[in-house]
């Protein structure tokens, strides 16, 4: 008996000291029934203060009803990883890795949880994300160079020329046209820098992911090498996707600088967009097999 007890008090203070937060959540109200020092501590509650808090008053991330649908969703799952924000005693907001799975006592249902204060680790893996896109940038800059250089070389032929011999009136509309698609080029190239260099906080677009794909391969010919061949297949239908495009740039930007890698002797890189449909389901999700997705 002295033994159980003595095993009772360690695992206690185990899960008290433990460096990840730990809770037990009623899913009816968001009270927390049970929570260790870690829980209270990492926002700057005292125990007795946390005590008194639910769920609904540390999540700013969502509205009270979207919370009340999570915590009513999340005791029909086996288990579920999110990220969600935590509100903190002096206003700040920790970013938080929370996983949550059902547990039954007595006939009623309850969340244990264990969450973890990742504000830090993502600011650093914000600046790592970053960095990336300026090893990228440096890549991309030879052969933008070279493209604007170009541009800029038709365009001064262009004036020069005009400058020699003053075109006539039916010559200047075609001279202006010609230069205005140049201008019309070099923007283009512009635009294709700031997406991919772009710093700040996520923005969510609405955009066809081929026509995306497309112009990063274009940007990319140059880094890629003559001895890279692109085989491009597109899908059939039209890819909308709702994402950041600037992560999605750099994401298909290091698959392509991979890939050259991975072929120091060139060889014939594929493409290739369809939409194909989940035969399984993922652990943790609660996606349904047949469930279609861009691949």
């Amino acid at each position: 008996r002295q033994s159980m007890i003595e095993r009772q008090r360690l695992f206690t203070a185990l899960v008290d000291q433990s460096a990840e937060s730990i809770g037990v959540i009623d899913p009816d109200g968001g009270r927390f029934l049970e929570f260790n020092s870690t829980a209270h501590q990492s926002l700057g509650y005292s125990q007795e203060e946390f005590s008194t808090k639910t769920f609904y008053d540390i999540d700013c991330q969502q509205s009270r009803e979207e919370i009340a649908t999570q915590l009513q969703d999340l005791q029909q799952v086996e288990k579920r990883d999110l990220v969600t924000r935590h509100r903190a005693k002096d206003g700040s907001v920790r970013e938080v890795r929370l996983h949550s799975r059902p547990i039954r006592v007595q006939g009623r249902t309850y969340l244990a949880a264990v969450w973890q204060d990742v504000t830090e680790r993502m600011a650093i893996e914000a600046e790592l994300r970053q960095a990336q896109k300026m090893d990228l940038m440096g890549q991309v800059a030879g052969g933008v160079a070279h493209d604007f250089n170009n541009i800029l070389a038709v365009m001064r032929l262009h004036l020069d020329l005009a400058k020699m011999k003053p075109p006539a009136p039916e010559e200047l509309k075609e001279l202006v046209t010609s230069l205005s698609g140049m201008v019309d080029r070099g923007t283009s190239l512009t635009h294709r820098l700031l997406h991919i260099s772009r710093k700040e906080r996520s923005k969510v677009e609405e955009f066809l992911l081929d026509e995306a794909l497309d112009d990063l391969i274009k940007i990319s010919q140059r880094i890629l090498g003559d001895r890279i061949e692109i085989r491009r297949i597109r899908s059939a239908s039209k890819l909308l996707v709702n994402a950041d495009r600037s992560i999605m740039d750099q994401v298909f930007m290091n698959l392509l600088v991979n890939a050259r890698d991975a072929m120091p002797d060139g060889g014939i890189l594929t493409v290739e967009t369809r939409i194909a449909e989940s035969a399984t389901q993922a652990p943790g999700d609660g996606s349904r097999p047949g469930r279609q997705f861009i691949q």
